[in-house]
């Protein structure tokens, strides 16, 4: 069994290992530029002695600062929205996908249940593929459930429309009571409300403009950096500007990660683990014994 207890040492262990990290990963060319960049504004303090300049320009970057304060934090603001609504989106589904799957198993028994039952527990899954634009794995997992479907197929709604029509069978071979349909009915229209939600998140990206336009003021917050504060810091400038390039350009790199939380990156959702998990929550309430009534 893991143990979770605090390591308090577990911070330093992260430091030790962050050449490994994503960001850092994506940022190492751009690390080495600045650096050589950092360099060269040393050398050229060194030879041209540009301390009044660099006094100037060190004061306009503190009131440059305050600028782009205000811009990373609306952008992460923004990211972390769209992020937090699509991982309630995802929790809303496994709480839809228990509630379908207890009521119906508990309505109409194991035997009855179980083509419901398939079908759902397919649907996180289809339902990744399809946020992901990934529709070879999207086409074979409807010809493993055995559905047909057209090349235009909205296929998650496919695949609710045959749930539904589970239901309706059921209905009409007075398996379930009117009352216990319409439960499950109004599960249904909520398993639609999200698969709407998630395509509105992916179909409404950030404005590609302000993604722009904040890069822009990082890369120039960053570019002026060196010669507003060498004369200050002289050669230790180049640690601190590697330390301010991996805080800034790295928060940046999440937001536009978080941005599309249904994608692959590392800082996405877990579609993989949360489309697995909700098809092991339904497998185990299939397997339920459900109890006789009293006679």
């Amino acid at each position: 069994m893991p143990n979770n207890d605090y390591n308090p040492f577990s911070w330093l262990v992260s430091l030790l290992h962050i050449h490994h990290e994503s960001v850092f990963v994506k940022l190492k060319y751009f690390l080495i530029f600045m650096v050589l960049y950092a360099l060269t504004a040393n050398v050229i303090d060194y030879k041209f002695d540009i301390n009044k300049t660099s006094s100037q320009l060190g004061e306009f970057h503190l009131l440059f600062s305050f600028c782009l304060s205000i811009i990373i934090v609306f952008r992460i603001n923004v990211a972390y929205n769209r992020w937090w609504e699509g991982r309630g989106l995802w929790g809303q589904l496994v709480n839809i996908s228990r509630n379908l799957a207890i009521k119906m198993h508990s309505f109409v028994g194991v035997q009855d249940s179980q083509p419901f039952l398939c079908l759902l527990q397919n649907f996180p899954t289809l339902l990744k593929y399809h946020l992901r634009k990934e529709l070879n794995s999207a086409q074979q997992l409807m010809d493993k459930l055995g559905i047909s479907y057209q090349a235009d197929d909205h296929l998650p709604s496919l695949l609710i429309h045959h749930l539904q029509t589970e239901t309706n069978n059921l209905r009409q071979a007075n398996k379930l009571s009117f009352e216990q349909f319409m439960s499950l009915d109004k599960l249904l229209s909520e398993l639609t409300d999200v698969l709407g939600g998630c395509e509105k998140i992916v179909n409404t990206p950030v404005p590609r403009g302000f993604n722009i336009f904040a890069r822009f003021a990082l890369l120039f917050y960053m570019l002026i950096f060196p010669f507003g504060w060498v004369d200050q810091f002289g050669i230790f400038i180049v640690p601190i500007l590697i330390v301010l390039i991996y805080i800034l350009l790295g928060l940046e790199m999440m937001a536009e990660e978080m941005e599309a939380p249904f994608a692959t990156a590392h800082n996405c959702l877990p579609l993989d683990d949360l489309a697995q998990r909700i098809s092991l929550n339904i497998a185990q309430i299939s397997q339920f014994k459900l109890k006789s009534p009293p006679s």
